[in-house]
This record gives C-alpha cells, structure tokens and sequence, in this order.
C-alpha cells in the first residue's frame, strides 16, 4: 500500500508519495510558496488529485503519482477543496463555495463543465467503494453531520448527527469516522449501516486531526495528527478491527 500526503519537508510545499511505513518517500509536485492540500488517488493509483493553493484561492490539480506537469481542473475565484476521485475514474467531486457556501460539485477527470451536487450544504465528498453512494459532511465546521445520497441522486439519507472535521472513511458494511470527545480527546469509531451499532475502536489525544483514510482491506488506517506544538504528521494504525 502507498501513501499520499501533503509536506514541507523539502522546504515549499508539496505532494509527497510513500510506502505505507514512510519509507521510500518522493515528491511528485512541489511550490515554494504556496500550499497543497487533501491529495487522493485514482482508483487506478497512477495519478493524485489535490487542492492547490496559489496566488488566488485554492483550486483542484491532478497529475501522475510519478511526477510531471499538474493539470488544472478549477480556476473559480473561490475555494475549491476536498477532491476525490469517483470510483469508476469518470469524475473527480470537491467542495466548492461558489454558491455562498459550501457545497459537493464534481467535474469530469479529463477535465470540462463543472456539475452541482449538492443543494443544501456539502463538504469533503468520498463514494462507497462500490461506487453507489456519495457521503459528504453538510458543511467545513469542526461538527457537521454525515450524510449519504446515491450516485444516481435521491434523498440524502442522515448517517451520523456529527463527525469531526469531515474525518470519516467509508467502506463496503459501514463507516469508519473520527469524533471529539472532550478538550483534544477524539475516538476512532465505526459505524455498521446493516444495524446500526457504533464501536469504539481506539482513543485518542491530540492537538487536531484530519484526513481519514481506510485500506482497501481494512487492515489499516491513515490520518493526519496535528501535536501540541503543531507539528504534523501521518499516522496509522493496523489490525484495529
């Protein structure tokens, strides 16, 4: 398994790629002064979409997971975040402000006319891995509830009343997702959609955390962990289920 995640370790910020023990680590896109941000695969894991940050507001990037020339795929003058890629490689969805607030939009992955998703809040878009259902949070607060809808739309259906930081992963019997439970305690939680039981899985402290990602086997786990002196870094977990 590899790893993708933003880092200035080389100075600027940029996409770095890596085992998933940190070992073998390269950068594949780099800028000294600007920031990148949420990087994700292709379903295929040869290329990586992110938000970049450049002179102007955040807009979304893709470019091969061995380096080259990032292709734009946004240039609205507002933020545009949170990219993932649509199970069967067609679409690329994001979070966009360009109504007012936050909501889920999606854009071809070759590039082209941007489509609205969501209508009433969205935020950090991810499909189920069969690719049947979008689940997104209903906005970018610490606090937002997750919600679900199928890909061929529909009613959104409620999944969780709260998830911390858009923080969840979903897989093929339910969700994997981070919550606060008290001044920088959080649990790692999953959700089974067939009954509805939710178990802790693992108790945390930090400063912050973000960007939660499941193995394609569930074996491991990768998220973001900001310590008190604000120093990032990736972790994971193994054999937590």
């Amino acid at each position: 398994m590899r790893i993708a995640f933003g880092s200035d370790q080389s100075g600027g910020s940029g996409i770095w790629v890596a085992e998933a023990d940190g070992s073998n680590a390269r950068e594949v896109f780099a800028r000294e002064d600007w920031a990148t941000y949420h990087p994700e695969w292709s379903p295929d894991g040869r290329q990586l979409v992110f938000a970049f940050k450049g002179p102007g507001e955040h807009d979304i990037y893709k470019t091969s997971a061995e380096g080259g020339t990032a292709l734009r795929l946004t240039s609205d003058p507002i933020d545009e975040l949170t990219p993932f890629w649509s199970r069967d490689s067609r679409w690329i969805y994001f979070s966009s402000a360009k109504t007012g607030r936050f909501e889920v939009w999606k854009i071809p992955a070759e590039g082209g006319e941007a489509v609205q998703v969501t209508h009433d809040g969205g935020f950090a878009p991810r499909e189920s891995p069969a690719g049947d259902w979008l689940y997104y949070v209903a906005s970018e607060r610490e606090h937002a509830t997750l919600w679900r809808t199928k890909t061929t739309r529909g009613e959104a259906e409620k999944v969780l009343p709260s998830v911390y930081r858009g923080c969840f992963s979903p897989v093929k019997d339910g969700v994997y997702f981070l919550t606060s439970v008290g001044a920088r305690e959080f649990e790692l939680r999953f959700i089974a959609l067939k009954n509805g039981p939710i178990t802790t899985l693992e108790r945390m402290t930090a400063w912050s955390m973000g960007r939660l990602t499941v193995s394609p086997d569930q074996k491991s786990i990768v998220f973001r962990r900001v310590d008190d002196d604000v120093d990032v870094d990736i972790m994971m977990i193994e054999n937590f289920r």
